[in-house]
């Protein structure tokens, strides 16, 4: 409040006035006075640079085609055959965030979010996802905050259970600078993998996952904003050729416009070394695997300003995904483009 009171009568162009409204109408109320951060999967940070909401959401609808729809399904990698096929995307995410402490340095959390795709024809490559994640996070030194979760995942596959995992994860992020913030995570998962009709030998995947993870998120500008972060991953597996370890990175790039329409463009990288291979001769497999994502957004209220569709985004998007192997009959690509609603609050 003292900031804004100093930017009282001063004067801004448009979108420093509706910045300035904005956060005049939300810090009026109570709210959470804590900074939140954390490690997204495959992004690095979440950002962390704006007070938590004590519940936040969000929802996507989306229409989605690719030319290699069953390979799309898992970086993984099941030997679907190659390909397209349509299939209908859902996505969503609630969290509730609560101070528990009186000077609520100390905060409790819960997540839960989840995702679907049901293909036109594909059924084999067709998955539901389920997350949840519970935890407390506190502001030790009064700079920068410690957080301690648990995280848990189901995933079905054709409707049949194909993974179960849960474990720890420590994270630790800090504000370096006005736009600036690190975060640095360290998880461990338990994983427990299921047969499939398709797939008999994804049980011998069942072991210990961890991931090291380094992230940073900077704003450039007042409609810019860099993410990268870079990390390690290791998994044991029951038999050495699902066992793997080795280097991943990524990078995410958002502008943003008066108008609020936004270009998003998402690059990850992972280098995955096995430590052998299913017919036990040989070289050791090794795969690199590449996604990328290119996405323009706009709010639905440009196109229907009479209607009440506030947070709602219209959203545009290209993906591609490479797997790069020392043995060929392991590459695939696949290329998609797709088309989402998104409504968050």
């Amino acid at each position: 409040m003292r900031e804004l009171s100093l930017l009282k009568g001063r004067d801004l162009n448009p979108q420093q006035t509706e910045t300035y409204t904005r956060y005049l109408s939300e810090f009026q109320t109570p709210i959470v006075k804590t900074i939140g951060f954390g490690m997204a999967a495959g992004a690095g940070t979440n950002g962390g640079l704006n007070p938590v909401k004590p519940i936040s959401g969000n929802f996507a609808l989306g229409l989605r085609g690719d030319n290699n729809a069953g390979n799309a399904l898992t970086d993984e990698g099941f030997g679907f055959s190659n390909r397209g096929d349509v299939s209908l995307h859902a996505q969503g995410r609630l969290r509730l965030v609560k101070p528990i402490s009186a000077d609520e340095t100390i905060t409790a959390r819960a997540t839960i979010g989840g995702q679907i795709r049901r293909h036109e024809t594909f059924n084999e490559a067709d998955y539901d996802v389920i997350d949840l994640q519970a935890g407390v996070s506190a502001r030790p030194t009064g700079k920068g905050r410690l957080s301690f979760d648990i995280d848990g995942r189901r995933v079905n596959v054709s409707g049949e259970k194909y993974l179960e995992q849960i474990g720890p994860r420590i994270t630790y992020g800090e504000n370096i600078s006005d736009n600036t913030r690190v975060v640095v995570s360290l998880s461990a998962y338990s994983q427990n993998y299921s047969v499939l009709p398709n797939a008999s030998l994804e049980d011998e995947r069942d072991g210990i996952k961890t991931r090291f993870q380094l992230g940073m998120q900077t704003k450039l500008s007042d409609n810019r904003k860099l993410t990268v972060s870079a990390g390690h991953d290791t998994k044991t597996a029951e038999i050495v050729a699902f066992a793997y370890s080795g280097p991943h990175a990524s990078v995410s790039y958002e502008h943003s416009f008066e108008s609020k329409t936004y270009l998003k463009t998402q690059l990850r990288v992972r280098q995955l070394n096995f430590r052998g291979n299913l017919d036990s001769s040989g070289e050791a497999r090794k795969d690199t695997r590449v996604s990328f994502r290119q996405s323009i957004g706009l709010p639905l209220s440009k196109i229907a300003p009479s209607a009440n569709l506030e947070n709602v985004d219209l959203e545009f998007g290209f993906n591609h995904n490479e797997r790069l192997s020392n043995f060929n009959s392991n590459d695939f690509g696949n290329s998609g483009v797709d088309v989402k609603l998104k409504f968050s609050f």
